[in-house]
């Protein structure tokens, strides 16, 4: 009875300094992952004063991980008693628990530096995406897979020895002599009451850690925790378990996703409330339904003579505004686009939002003609038609024979099926590309492990154009260099690598040089590749369309305090030489370079489905003061940006009264348009009241 008493209150003592121990280690790995990524690494911005609300709040997300932690291993010791195999059976437990956490916080540290965010829906790559060819990027070099490995084995083995050094001195001073015992029979009494209160202290702590404050109801930690501010330690904020959890969840959700899951409001009212149209009294609905093919209906408004023969639609892989930035002046970084830029029939969007923030994302959006869900299309072939809204589609119908040019492997996401699936007439990639460059004795090398290298892509372009002559092209080419392993030849093709290392001399806040040199070298190459062939084909296709953007940010931009809007932009250039069109909008996303195109080629009073609209027209308009766009999770205007939390002004962007409600409203417009987009792709384009 003695030693069964003893084994409970050990058991207590253990759980509890479990529960607390596993408290301290959630605490170090966030405050590493701050000091590493966020101090150390510069991604925390100007100095913030939030760190002990970030800590606080931190402390409440971990809480209802570890209290669960801490329950099951007080009710799994405590039915296995104190036999050898439950003794084995709770070592494995605690084992498996601390070498989770390492591995789980380590690899976020990872993720961050790979996508510049905590573990998000991109980590559903491992399950959709080419396997092989992010491990070979993991073992680069770039990212210290060996060194990441190396820590978490280390990290795992000197915390399970540090826990069970507690536990053992739990086991020293109860150990079962003889004085021990005969003070504790004659303080039976006092001893059942430490048990109680041991007891107490563990459940109401275990309790109140996993409802999220001192109740006995469990509460939302997401609405009831006030985020802070400062963007970084807001991600800091929830921790690599939880962050985990939510891409959990992102997955089911793409398996059994809702309209709800986008917006609180039914069908009938997100659709009148997105278009504007007369509504039910408040708190009722109209039977009206409604038609989603008519209400994204848009007429071209075109007036110019000129026939457009070619469009070259280039979606460059993780270019970025910031490439633009003055500040990179010196290395001439973007000079080739610049300079295109500055040439009659070209146009450059002053703020441009990305559409998804990776690539496969950017694509089923582009491609597609909706709104990003985060639901893979691409893997959905089979179960859904033609986009009326997708590009290819609508240049179909325009007489434009459609082809896309993807540098990488063409079965990639089932890009291939997606892809014809979706109005274009063929795909060509990278084993297309190589056969060309062999046939033709193109230098070597050709690819690496994400694809045929940039300049490749573009030497087969223009050959197969040249060689098959057709009378009218829509080209959309999806290129790859720019992105890990970053191992183009570029002294091949006098890349300035002398002038980037004095560049990176001259700032020391920048602290990851070596990588940071590959990077804008890459840049470098990207554009004199992307400027060349525009310039090529220009001069052979003058009535022809150039647009290029970056499929997502790069999350790479090398200086510290990268804001919100740095983190959402990527570029839009149009350029066509036999054209001079009028601006409508300097701001956009990517869902509005088709309706774009289509103002600019179609014949005057086509009708075509959009949710975006046009940037540019052929016909003398009055300019669009509205000036606003629809990104991944952010809104804009030429002002300001919002990302759901707080509005952020740039450029010369005075604050107006009614900021926050127009953001607000914009962003209400974001939820219901991408509800919208997923209705689509899982009804069809009719809306009916239930």
């Amino acid at each position: 009875m003695m030693k069964r008493s003893y084994f409970f209150e050990k058991l207590l003592w253990k759980s509890l300094i479990f529960f607390i121990f596993l408290y301290v280690v959630c605490f170090g790995f966030r405050a590493f992952f701050i000091l590493y990524l966020g101090v150390w690494g510069g991604a925390i911005g100007e100095s913030s004063g939030e760190y002990l609300q970030t800590f606080i709040n931190g402390a409440r997300y971990d809480g209802q991980i570890v209290g669960a932690l801490a329950v099951v291993y007080f009710v799994l010791a405590l039915f296995l008693g104190t036999s050898r195999i439950g003794e084995g059976i709770r070592k494995l437990f605690v084992s498996l628990v601390i070498f989770v956490l390492c591995f789980v916080n380590i690899a976020n540290i990872g993720f961050y530096q790979i996508y510049g965010d905590v573990f998000n829906t991109n980590l559903l790559g491992l399950v959709f995406d080419d396997r092989m060819a992010i491990f070979e990027t993991a073992l680069s070099g770039q990212y210290h897979l060996g060194v990441k490995i190396f820590a978490c084995i280390v990290i795992s083995i000197a915390l399970m020895w540090i826990l069970r050094a507690f536990f053992s001195l739990v086991d020293f001073v109860y150990c079962t002599n003889e004085l021990i015992s005969s003070r504790m029979r004659q303080k039976k009494e006092n001893h059942l009451w430490k048990n109680l209160a041991l007891f107490c202290v563990f459940v109401f702590g275990a309790l109140f850690a996993i409802n999220g404050h001192f109740g006995l109801q469990g509460i939302s930690l997401g609405k009831e925790i006030k985020p802070v501010e400062n963007v970084f330690l807001r991600k800091a904020t929830s921790g690599a378990l939880r962050d985990l959890h939510l891409v959990y969840r992102a997955y089911s959700k793409i398996s059994h996703s809702s309209f709800d899951d986008y917006v609180e409001e039914s069908p009938i009212v997100a659709t009148q409330k997105y278009f504007n149209l007369p509504s039910a009294p408040e708190n009722t609905e109209s039977s009206h339904s409604y038609n989603l093919l008519e209400l994204l209906q848009k007429t071209s408004s075109n007036t110019s003579d000129v026939q457009i023969n070619h469009i070259f639609y280039i979606v460059a892989e993780s270019m970025s505004e910031w490439h633009f930035d003055k500040k990179f002046d010196e290395l001439n970084l973007t000079s080739e686009l610049k300079k295109l830029v500055e040439q009659k029939g070209a146009y450059k969007a002053d703020v441009f939002l990305q559409g998804a923030g990776n690539t496969i994302g950017s694509l089923d959006s582009q491609i597609s003609g909706l709104l990003h869900t985060e639901i893979p299309l691409s893997l959905m072939v089979g179960r859904m038609e033609e986009f009326k809204s997708a590009p290819a589609v609508i240049f179909r119908d325009l007489g434009f024979k459609t082809h896309f040019y993807y540098g990488g492997s063409g079965t990639w996401q089932k890009l291939d099926s997606y892809i014809t699936a979706q109005g274009f007439d063929d795909i060509l990639y990278s084993t297309h590309i190589i056969q060309n460059a062999k046939n033709r004795d193109y230098a070597q090398p050709y690819e690496n492990s994400w694809g045929a290298y940039d300049h490749l892509l573009f030497l087969f372009v223009r050959d197969r154009i040249l060689l098959n002559n057709e009378p009218k092209t829509f080209n959309m080419i999806m290129t790859t260099s720019n992105h890990p392993p970053y191992d183009v030849p570029l002294q091949s093709f006098g890349a300035p690598m002398e002038e980037i290392e004095a560049f990176l001399k001259a700032h020391p806040e920048i602290t990851q040089k070596s990588t940071t040199k590959q990077i804008l070298g890459h840049i470098w190459y990207q554009d004199k590749m992307i400027a060349k062939f525009v310039e090529e084909m220009s001069a052979r296709f003058p009535n022809s369309i150039f647009v290029i953007t970056g499929d997502h940010y790069d999350r790479e931009y090398p200086f510290a305090g990268a804001n919100v809007r740095i983190n959402n932009s990527v570029p839009l250039i149009i350029y066509a030489p036999k054209l001079n069109p009028v601006l409508i909008s300097g701001v956009g996303s990517h869902i509005d370079i088709t309706p774009t195109l289509v103002e600019l080629t179609a014949p005057n009073g086509y009708k075509y489905v959009s949710f975006g609209a046009p940037l540019l027209s052929n016909k003398m308009m009055v300019y669009e003061d509205k000036n606003e766009a629809l990104g991944l999770n952010v809104v804009a205007t030429d002002r300001f940006i919002y990302d759901g939390y707080k509005v952020e002004y740039f450029g010369d962007g005075l604050q107006r009264a009614k900021d926050t409600q127009r953001a607000q409203e914009l962003f209400s417009d974001l939820q219901r348009a991408k509800a919208l987009s997923w209705w689509i792709l899982k009804n069809g384009y009719k809306i009916e009241q239930n």
